[in-house]
């Protein structure tokens, strides 16, 4: 076989990937109260590829980190939505509603909306990064949120681009989940591993 052969090869089995792990990540969310769980799974699946544990293995991996983020994951996942309910709620009053103190209530709620978002990026990288408990996921969260602004806005940038190249290019949507979850993970850990002595937890 020769070798420009062999690199198609290796590039379309690379892209299956990428459209099986994306195919799994869309059914297993089907459920809705999985999707955290789904989205674990799918960025532990990244994880191991990008840390060289499996070359491009989807199934089996997949579908037994989505085994062992379940409980944590519907946890989280219930935990958020509660979260933005509550900083929703609390936009819709001070909008439609006149009262002392309407601009201060206002700036908090935005600011604790703003902590909550990035946070969120945080969240399930470092879920299947480390063995952490719920108290302690939420804590690391919030250090790394605001103590790598970089990585943080570089991941909300790459979002940003991956959904306006599927907006631009419909047939994206293929391996948009996969690929946003390999780019996010890769800053991600790059971040995990300078910061590795205040996190201080065991690796998954």
């Amino acid at each position: 076989m020769g070798k420009s052969q062999s690199t198609f090869y290796r590039i379309l089995e690379i892209f299956t990937s990428f459209l099986l792990l994306n195919s799994l990540w869309l059914i297993f969310c089907l459920p809705l109260f999985t999707i955290f769980s789904s989205t674990a799974a799918m960025i532990g699946v990244t994880r191991k590829w990008l840390t060289k544990e499996i070359d491009f293995g989807v199934i089996k991996p997949f579908l037994q980190l989505f085994k062992e983020n379940m409980k944590q994951g519907i946890i989280v996942q219930m935990l958020w939505i509660g979260m933005a309910i509550v900083l929703t709620v609390n936009f819709i009053i001070v909008f439609q509603n006149e009262f002392v103190g309407k601009e201060i209530i206002f700036s908090l709620t935005a600011f604790l909306s703003m902590i909550f978002m990035l946070m969120s990026i945080y969240l399930l990288p470092l879920m299947v990064h480390y063995h952490l408990s719920l108290k302690d996921l939420l804590k690391n969260s919030l250090f790394l949120s605001i103590g790598s602004l970089g990585t943080t806005f570089l991941c909300l940038g790459s979002l940003v681009a991956i959904i306006a190249l599927t907006y631009i290019f419909p047939f994206a949507i293929l391996i948009s989940g996969s690929l946003t979850s390999i780019i996010v993970y890769q800053l991600c850990h790059k971040t995990f591993e300078k910061h590795k002595s205040h996190l201080n937890n065991k690796t998954a």
